[in-house]
């Protein structure tokens, strides 16, 4: 006799009596085998076969490699953005900076009490957390700048320029909270990671930079019983008409998505989607155990690929990072061509199945070489079934549509429809742009893919777009309700000026942390940094070139209507 539980045999008990209405087991069982055979009697068997959607496997080489570089990014660009505020800022750059990492431990301690690991998803929310802390602290600075200029008090200053920078923080972060909680009830795990550490890094931002700061510089106005604002002023007085140079970006903007266009047009469409979002199965070797280096390894896989008969949209091979890995992706079409192949992997069963015959499939290119490699690589893949990879696809449309719709609503209610309107096509304009340069590159140079990374990326790159977005409109609405006479136009270009400032210190320290996870962060984080560094790049010229004329024609249109 034989107790069977999902075709495994789990206990083979010698039968004693004739089996009726119930049975006994008897033996020398320990305390807790007896518990495991009552509970596995008990369960039997699903009434389904379970199928792997996702696995992933890494190398402990390869994981401490990627953890050593992540680390080392994370802080040298914390390091860079310390001595730019610092030196920028003086006193006030200080004070931000030691909110920024008070903000980190604060988002730390917060992650291990929900017991919630740190994923490269998770990664992109504390960047977007981060971003927002400093600019909350540079616009309270741009302000508390303005109040001096105008009372030559500093007390006076400092309090005036918190109270005035409210709204605009206020309104900046509650807009990505509510968002950013419409993806927390989606199932797709990097995207839930990405909008719990923006949650956590938000409140905790705003905690820093509202009270934390206003304190140490309240004592620090008390007790040294300085007078004067010590502050570099490099975006005092500029005067550029915005509004008359929109044109060019316009016709930039056109020219990028056509190039996107075409990208799409001649063949990027099939493969610019990653495995997230496709299904298949990605690999890591490690090219430093044989004499071949990265390119001449790249060239002797592209080769067999196609000795198996796979087209070039169902694989894609390249150098992982400046290391000697390589990294090959390949989609489900060329896993069921490999499944077609006869004695691939045949003696293999369970996780590694798919994994032997790929790389069996591999090596019998006939070099003993290519072997030794693709032993050496089976600690480190990856594989996304393709249910797995529909429904991923379709929860990150809903997240970007619906965050969209969400910011709608808000601005809409905060502001008016008009400033609403506007934003969102901003937003929709940094999307597309984004997109379209990511499809340009793919098919024209870099073999950037757009998957779950590229996602992450993008939603930041929204949330940095509209948190420049409202902080102009802020100050468009402020100089509207004291200036009713002042002619729209001037308005805008004179609220475009005086944020300037805050817009132009934003950004360059935020590019200055993504360019050092470009060259820094490796290969496992470079199309995220480079994703991101794109879309800041473009989100920032709509937020001084997009947004304000469209704004500004709304606002035309219907005071045309009101003539009528």
């Amino acid at each position: 006799m034989a107790v069977v539980l999902d075709g495994y045999v789990i206990s083979d008990p010698v039968l004693n009596v004739p089996l009726k209405d119930h049975a006994s087991v008897s033996g020398n069982f320990s305390y807790r085998e007896v518990h495991r055979l009552a509970a596995d009697l008990k369960s039997g068997a699903m009434s389904f076969i379970p199928e792997i959607l996702s696995e992933e496997v890494v190398s402990p080489e390869l994981g401490s490699s990627q953890r050593v570089q992540g680390i080392l990014s994370v802080v040298l660009g914390l390091v860079v953005l310390i001595v730019l505020m610092s030196v920028y800022y003086r006193f006030g750059g200080v004070i931000a900076s030691i909110a920024v990492l008070l903000n980190l431990l604060l988002i730390w301690a917060s992650m291990q009490y929900l017991d919630a690991p740190l994923t490269l998803s998770g990664l992109a929310g504390i960047i977007l957390a981060m971003g927002m802390a400093v600019d909350a602290n540079v616009l309270v600075f741009e302000r508390i700048r303005e109040e001096y200029l105008l009372t030559r008090s500093l007390s006076e200053s400092v309090e005036a320029g918190y109270k005035k920078a409210f709204s605009a923080i206020f309104d900046s972060n509650l807009t990505t909270i509510l968002a950013s909680a419409l993806l927390l009830m989606l199932d797709t795990g990097p995207i839930k990671g990405f909008a719990l550490t923006l949650i956590i890094g938000i409140f905790s931002s705003m905690f820093t930079a509202l009270f934390m700061t206003k304190f140490f510089f309240v004592i620090w106005v008390q007790k040294t019983r300085e007078t004067q604002l010590h502050m570099m002023n490099k975006f005092i007085g500029i005067k550029h008409n915005f509004l008359k140079e929109c044109k060019r970006l316009w016709v930039v903007s056109g020219v990028v998505l056509v190039l996107g266009c075409v990208g799409l047009g001649f063949g990027a469409w099939d493969s610019v989607f990653g495995m997230d979002f496709k299904g298949g199965y990605a690999l890591t070797l490690d090219s430093h155990v044989c004499e071949y280096n990265p390119e001449q390894m790249c060239s002797v896989l592209r080769k067999r690929f196609q000795q198996i008969g796979l087209s070039s949209r169902d694989y894609r091979v390249r150098r992982a990072d400046s290391s000697e890995k390589v990294k090959i992706y390949l989609s489900q079409n060329a896993l069921d061509r490999v499944e077609q192949i006869e004695g691939a992997g045949s003696e293999q069963k369970g996780s590694d199945y798919h994994l032997a015959r790929v790389l069996q499939v591999l090596s019998d290119s006939g070099s003993s070489t290519t072997s030794m490699v693709f032993d050496a690589s089976r600690g480190s893949w990856f594989k996304v079934s393709g249910q797995l990879s529909n429904k991923m696809r379709t929860q990150a449309v809903i997240a970007l549509f619906g965050a969209l719709g969400i910011i709608l609503l808000y601005v809409s209610l905060r502001f008016e429809w008009r400033y609403a309107f506007s934003a969102i096509c901003a937003l929709m304009h940094d999307l597309l742009a984004t997109c379209a340069v990511l499809v340009a590159l793919h098919f024209f140079l870099q073999r950037i893919q757009i998957d779950l990374q590229a996602i992450g990326a993008l939603m930041t790159v929204l949330g940095y777009s509209l948190n420049n977005t409202l902080i102009i409109f802020d100050r468009i609405r402020e100089d509207r309700r004291e200036k009713l006479f002042t002619p729209m136009p001037i308005l805008i270009n004179d609220a475009l000026q005086k944020t300037l400032g805050r817009t132009v210190m934003t950004t360059a320290t935020t590019l200055s942390v993504l360019v050092i996870l470009l060259f820094v962060g490796g290969g496992s984080i470079f199309n995220f940094a480079f994703i991101m560094t794109v879309g800041i790049l473009l989100g920032t010229l709509s937020s001084l070139y997009i947004a304000p004329p469209l704004l500004l024609f709304m606002v035309r249109k219907e005071e045309q209507n009101s003539l009528r």
